[in-house]
């Protein structure tokens, strides 16, 4: 386990590298994000340094839960959310750079992006606080299940 808001970012990649050639990983899947932290932007591109390491370590495939794009939208002009957004977009170049020109014979990309709306439910794996409680989240995923709000 790696603690992105405890290390250097130069740190990120060695680590990462190291973990990976140990461990002989052949992906990595990523779903960190943060918000509230003493430094959010390094935090967030903490996964785009970590697939630089992962990269030189022989890693081929790499799973990013990062966010969609209507979340960015939204986002614009709450300055508390910034360095959030900054840094999932620079994990997302990074890991495009890295993975993104796979030459293998199966043409298929050595990276997967996963945008999801709505994330909840931080309590139970003891974010703390959670960014969103699962009373809550709950709240609003039946709200977004709803007619009105579903996408045909």
């Amino acid at each position: 386990t790696l603690d992105f808001s405890k290390l250097e970012a130069k740190e990120v990649s060695k680590k990462v590298q190291q973990l990976c050639s140990k461990e002989k990983c052949t992906a990595v899947i990523s779903c960190v994000g943060a918000i509230g932290t003493a430094n959010d932007k390094l935090v967030n591109a903490g996964t785009g340094l970590a697939a630089i390491g992962a990269k030189a370590a022989g890693v081929t495939r790499f799973v990013y839960v990062s966010v969609t794009p209507e979340v960015r939208g939204a986002a614009k002009g709450l300055s508390f959310l910034d360095d959030y957004i900054t840094g999932k977009a620079s994990s997302e170049d990074a890991i495009r750079e890295n993975f993104g020109n796979d030459s293998s014979a199966s043409g298929i990309s050595g990276y997967t992006l996963l945008e999801p709306t709505f994330i909840y439910g931080g309590e139970i794996f003891q974010v703390n606080p959670p960014r969103v409680s699962v009373g809550y989240g709950k709240l609003v995923e039946g709200l977004l299940s709803s007619g009105p709000f579903r996408a045909a």
